[in-house]
């Protein structure tokens, strides 16, 4: 089943809509959809099969605030659904799981990846996506821009330009100063660009300011750092937004070495939508 016959060219998709049209038409659909209390800050959805009925149901946290992180957090429960369902009874996902994304090479299988790759292409379909961002520079206002249309959140959206992009641009969110996760495309990694966990905000960038000052600070067109401050090789672009339900800040880093960026070619130019990308994996 296409997405585009299921909902159509129109956007954001409704992911409510699809996973409980799709599932009816199944002998074990999901029932229902809800938010859950759940004391746990890590816990970001879940989805479970009642042993009698044989039905589903699928939640999602209710400390998550963004109705776009909502979204994407149903999406990879419904992914679950289409492609793991007779493999387990229940999956209980966690916000690292969420930014589990695949790179381009990838060895063994994770089912946390599938999920989030099929809630990727779902909500943002890539010959879409790609239009978005085509020729643009890669900064917090474009990636808003794509989080707006498909009504995801900002993490889905870099996460997703990140997956195929051919140019070095990285992901950062941070917590008092410190690196709490980070995603890098190939290229930037292939130039050293890259940020592990713990490690310290350079002093002097927007990211730094943003977290000592706040909001004020905020520059989500980017502003080009020539000197050392991210890269002893490479001269950055850095566009930063403090976060502050979530006391963190969101930085996105792209180098400007290479002039404009192109997209990956190949598979991309025929990419299906997310039913018809996964179908061989769909019960």
């Amino acid at each position: 089943m296409a997405l585009s016959k299921a909902w159509g060219n129109r956007f954001p998709v409704g992911v409510r809509e699809i996973a409980q049209e799709v599932s009816a038409k199944h002998v074990d659909p999901i029932s229902k959809i809800e938010s859950l209390p759940v004391d746990d800050e890590e816990f970001e959805g879940v989805l479970i099969q009642n042993g009698n009925s044989k039905k589903w149901g699928l939640g999602y946290s209710a400390h998550i605030r963004e109705d776009g992180k909502i979204n994407f957090t149903i999406a990879h429960e419904f992914g679950h659904y289409m492609l793991h369902r007779q493999e387990h009874n229940q999956f209980a996902c966690t916000d690292d799981d969420l930014r589990n994304f695949p790179y381009a090479t990838k060895d063994a299988r994770n089912l946390e990846q599938e999920a989030n790759e099929f809630a990727s292409y779902l909500l943002m379909p890539a010959n879409d996506f790609r239009a978005q961002i085509d020729g643009q520079r890669v900064n917090i206002d474009l990636i808003s821009h794509c989080a707006n249309r498909y009504a995801t959140s900002l993490a889905a959206s870099i996460l997703k330009l990140i997956d195929f992009i051919d140019r070095p641009v990285a992901v950062i969110v941070s917590e008092n100063g410190v690196v709490r996760w980070s995603r890098s495309s190939q290229h930037a990694l292939r130039r050293g660009l890259r940020f592990k966990r713990g490690s310290s905000i350079p002093a002097g960038s927007i990211t730094m300011r943003c977290a000592q000052i706040g909001v004020s600070m905020n520059c989500s067109q980017g502003q080009v750092h020539d000197q050392a401050i991210w890269s002893k090789t490479m001269t950055i672009v850095e566009s930063a937004i403090a976060q502050p339900n979530y006391r963190t800040v969101f930085t996105v880093l792209e180098s400007t070495a290479l002039g404009h960026y192109k997209l990956i070619e190949g598979d991309l130019d025929d990419v299906r939508d997310s039913f018809d990308h996964f179908r061989s994996y769909s019960r």
